[in-house]
């Protein structure tokens, strides 16, 4: 559904609509309820997988046969919403209502790494936050990626 240009749960309904293509596919109310009760642990499996996955999509490409840097970019972005009461928003500094989610991307290929969900009034500056989204994109590449000279040790701590 995302891979479609799905923005929403409720855009998994155009798969349904494709039967014969997809298959069963689940409703828009079970794909919601799946997400929201994702747990920590969950999230770290799903975050394995992707890497894994990740990882085999990039040797497929030639892109980890290069020995070209991966810089990563954090950046966070304002999520503007319409309703003050979706859980985690809040009012942002540009005087609207929402989130503020964090994100660390690589550069070069433009591959989202990892996300960080805030609330709108989270700050921009905020440490622990760049720790999270960076350390979440460092897991998804793969282990032969040079760290510009830094030892392994500290890359994966």
């Amino acid at each position: 559904m995302l891979t479609g240009g799905g923005e929403s749960c409720a855009d998994i309904e155009h798969l349904r609509l494709q039967s014969d293509l997809f298959g069963s596919v689940a409703s828009d109310s079970t794909v919601h309820w799946t997400f929201h009760e994702l747990d920590a642990e969950t999230l770290g499996e799903l975050a394995k997988a992707t890497a894994e996955v990740r990882a085999t999509v990039r040797d497929r490409l030639g892109l980890n046969a290069k020995k070209e840097p991966v810089t990563l970019d954090i950046d966070a972005s304002i999520v503007e919403i319409h309703s003050e009461n979706k859980e985690g928003a809040a009012p942002h500094f540009r005087g609207g209502f929402g989130f503020y989610p964090m994100f660390c991307f690589a550069e070069a290929s433009g591959e989202a790494l990892s996300a960080r969900l805030r609330p709108g009034n989270a700050s921009a500056n905020t440490v622990a936050d760049h720790v999270a989204v960076l350390d979440g994109a460092i897991e998804q590449l793969p282990a032969a990626v040079d760290s510009a000279g830094c030892t392994e040790g500290f890359v994966n701590n």
